[in-house]
Parts: structure tokens; C-alpha cells; sequence
């Protein structure tokens, strides 16, 4: 089940405005380097991240 409801790091308002994402996806290496304590649900307000975005566009059906 590589989609999975949108989380971003509770450290995203420190980067630059640009460089801050959201994971939606299980198998996105950035998404899956953020500790579990370090996530917070939802997107946040950011643009997903290309990883995820990519790999999302690979398996257009598996949605959680």
C-alpha cells in the first residue's frame, strides 16, 4: 500500500517557503527519512513532493 493520507515534517516551517512538501507516499525515501515522532498529519497548505508525486502517477489506483 505505497499512498497514504498526507504528513509532512513538524520541522517544514523552518525550510524556505519553496522547499517545504508533504508525503503521500509509503515508498518516497525523503517521506519515509522523517521519524515518526517528527510527522504531522495533513499537507499542511504544502505542494506534494515530487517523489511522491511521481510514484503516485506510477500507481494511479492503489488510493488508501
Amino acid at each position: 500500500m505505497p499512498r497514504v493520507p498526507a504528513f509532512h515534517s513538524v520541522y517544514e516551517a523552518m525550510k524556505s517557503p519553496l522547499r517545504r512538501v508533504c508525503h503521500t507516499n509509503d515508498l518516497c525515501t525523503l517521506g519515509r527519512s522523517i521519524p515518526e515522532p517528527d510527522r504531522k498529519s495533513g499537507s499542511g497548505n504544502h505542494p506534494i513532493c515530487k517523489e511522491c508525486d511521481r510514484l503516485n502517477r506510477a500507481e494511479p489506483n492503489k488510493w488508501v
